[in-house]
């Protein structure tokens, strides 16, 4: 039979002290509520964005979405993004994580005169996925200069690509 002995620690350390005492709230008065309106207000009402900017975002995220689930051809793409960003859009879809998804809202905004920023819901029998992406007004053409996507299923990072 083996015995084991617990030797006790040297009596020249300082005793255990607690680093983190419970926090008692303080009486304070309620918050008063955040200001809804103001100079920093980024996103501006519906209204104000123009109509030529929610057409040209509704029609090149379609066009996205039907190129990423396979029924549409990836070239159908090129007049409106830089080669950069079609070689990226072309690499999803041979990725096929988005086959079965479809374009199911988008919500688009005007940040400033020739920019307009669309968040879009791919949808779909396995789920939802989301995207953004980022048009600019180039010689009269809407162009998509950013594109960023979470198609994969599980807690990776999204797709990111810029022109």
């Amino acid at each position: 039979m083996t015995l084991i002995a617990v030797a006790r620690p040297p009596q020249s350390r300082p005793p255990a002290l607690e680093l983190a005492a419970p926090r008692r709230p303080s009486p304070v008065a309620a918050q008063p509520p955040l200001p809804l309106e103001g100079p920093r207000l980024i996103v501006p009402p519906a209204s104000e964005v123009p109509a030529e900017a929610v057409r040209a975002a509704q029609q090149v995220a379609l066009a996205l979405a039907e190129v990423l689930a396979g029924a549409r051809a990836a070239a159908q793409l090129q007049a409106v993004l830089p080669d950069r960003l079609g070689g990226f859009v072309e690499h999803l879809v041979r990725s096929r994580h988005a086959v079965g998804l479809r374009l199911a809202s988008l919500r688009v905004q005007a940040p400033r005169p020739g920019v307009a920023e669309a968040s879009l819901r791919l949808g779909g029998g396995a789920g939802s996925r989301a995207g953004a992406l980022r048009l600019e007004l180039h010689d009269g053409r809407w162009l998509c200069v950013a594109l960023e996507l979470g198609l994969s299923g599980g807690p990776s990072r999204p797709a990111r690509g810029t022109a």
